[in-house]
């Protein structure tokens, strides 16, 4: 793909260079339909660390920590020291090294640690953005929507495998400026459901509707009704279906049901946690950061194509404990 971006430089560019918009309006031509805008509130609570200044952040109690580094353009060699666990070491913009405590053989400091190399990163505009996401069952290292480095956790990986991080350090070689550090709060707001006990939640006007599902290992069938457009169903680990109403020849309960096979879903420690991403364009389910099944919508698919789900319930089939539903908004902590 090709962008278009147009850094503001200095005095000449006046307005665009002094001054915080406090409001957006729109003008189309030449298309009679909707088009989509969505503001998002970005809600920087950033740190700078520094060679001189070290940075010391709470870590929320997340299943998946989440952690954003903002460098320059150039690359700088830091560390993050995740406490209880390990640490991930940034050497340069192609190399690194992935310490867990107590793992494998214990001969370097009494654990094990991988070095890698990884895909040169991409600026924007002045400044790298590095998103780092990192489970009890891997750690992913991203840059401008791209994976650089996946490190997949088992058993030998000991701390790495088995423990969350409760704290987070830095450390800076051989720059004397400031880096920033995000650590993301997803927050918890997910909602239990079950085979007695049915979920309702509201679903946030949003463009793109995200639904996170937390369930055993052995994976369970359930099914998500979104209000207004039809259902997703998931019958176990490698296989569903999409059901939208009004759609095709409506020959199932008045709309068309399509089944699907997908690749097996893979557990973070106890779980499985499957996000299903769905728009008016298609729906997505994807799982510990894996595309399983994608499905894009057009005419024919009637209410998924056209409707926005206002409320999500569910149902579950031959489970006697609790699933747990999150329906995202858009508040999360990152920079533009």
């Amino acid at each position: 793909k090709q962008w278009y971006q147009r850094r503001v430089r200095g005095e000449n560019d006046a307005r665009c260079s002094d001054t915080i918009a406090t409001q957006v309006k729109t003008q189309v031509w030449n298309y009679e339909n909707d088009l989509q805008l969505a503001v998002l509130d970005n809600g920087d609570d950033s740190v700078p660390f520094s060679l001189a200044e070290r940075a010391q952040v709470p870590v929320p109690d997340r299943a998946i920590e989440q952690y954003v580094v903002k460098l320059p353009c150039d690359g700088v060699w830091f560390k993050l020291f995740l406490v209880g666990v390990g640490h991930i070491e940034i050497f340069s913009k192609t190399s690194g090294n992935i310490f867990c405590k107590e793992a494998g053989a214990q001969n370097w400091y009494g654990g094990e640690r991988t070095d890698f190399t990884m895909d040169g990163m991409t600026c924007d505009g002045d400044n790298i953005i590095l998103s780092i996401e990192r489970s009890t069952s891997a750690v992913t290292i991203k840059n401008a929507g791209n994976v650089l480095y996946t490190q997949n956790f088992g058993e030998n990986d000991a701390r790495c495998s088995d423990t969350i991080a409760t704290q987070v350090k830095t450390q800076v070689w051989n720059y004397e400026n400031d880096l920033q550090l995000a650590v993301l709060d997803n927050g918890d707001d997910s909602v239990p459901f079950s085979l007695a006990e049915r979920a309702q939640v509201p679903v946030p006007d949003r463009a793109i509707e995200q639904y996170v599902v937390k369930l055993p290992c052995d994976g369970v069938w359930f099914k998500l009704f979104l209000v207004g457009v039809g259902h997703i169903e998931i019958f176990s680990k490698t296989s569903g279906n999409i059901f939208c109403k009004e759609a095709g020849a409506q020959n199932w309960y008045g709309g068309q049901k399509t089944d699907f096979t997908m690749d097996g879903m893979t557990c973070d420690g106890d779980d499985i946690y499957l996000l299903i991403e769905r728009s008016t364009s298609g729906v997505t389910i994807k799982n510990a950061g894996n595309v399983l099944y994608t499905q894009s919508f057009g005419e024919n698919d009637a209410r998924c194509s056209d409707t926005r789900s206002t409320e999500v319930t569910t149902q579950v089939w031959n489970y006697e404990g609790n699933l747990y539903l999150t329906v995202l908004n858009e508040n999360s902590s990152c920079w533009n």
